[in-house]
């Protein structure tokens, strides 16, 4: 499932030092506005979800799952992964994250099929760990295809 939505151009390795939680969150969703997947205006929407709601997208060490409810902003299920080399604080410094998976959902069937994908990646602790080592697009690709 992750090898047919999560393609090479969608897929971005910063250093992430002087860069907020809102300019990381518009680059790592920028090559999905760019290929038409989503409108800017689901970026803002999920930027606005999280200054009202709080940074409840950090689901675990280093780790944020991106997405907002706003389907009608979503052209087509899909999935970016930026990685910052350097943790950057998702609104606190309780919130650490590295990985920064920005993904949206067209429909039901797609956001069940991402979904139960995603839980497979993340709750595998040495994805995790293989996620956070990797150093090129082409490692963090290796890890995240080994899920079907």
């Amino acid at each position: 499932m992750l090898s047919n939505l999560l393609k090479k151009n969608a897929v971005t390795i910063i250093d992430g030092n002087g860069i907020s939680w809102c300019e990381v969150i518009q680059v790592a969703a920028e090559p999905l506005v760019n290929n038409g997947s989503i409108m800017q205006l689901y970026v803002n929407s999920i930027i606005e979800t999280i200054v009202r709601d709080g940074p409840y997208m950090n689901i675990g060490p280093r780790v944020a799952l991106i997405y907002t409810p706003f389907s009608k902003y979503v052209r087509q299920t899909c999935i970016s992964l930026l990685k910052s080399n350097v943790p950057i604080a998702l609104m606190s410094q309780e919130h650490m994250v590295n990985l920064w998976f920005v993904i949206a959902f067209s429909d039901a069937e797609g956001r069940l099929k991402l979904m139960r994908a995603m839980t497979m990646l993340l709750t595998d602790p040495n994805n995790i760990s293989q996620l956070l080592l990797a150093r090129d697009v082409d490692a963090l690709l290796k890890v995240t295809n080994t899920v079907k």
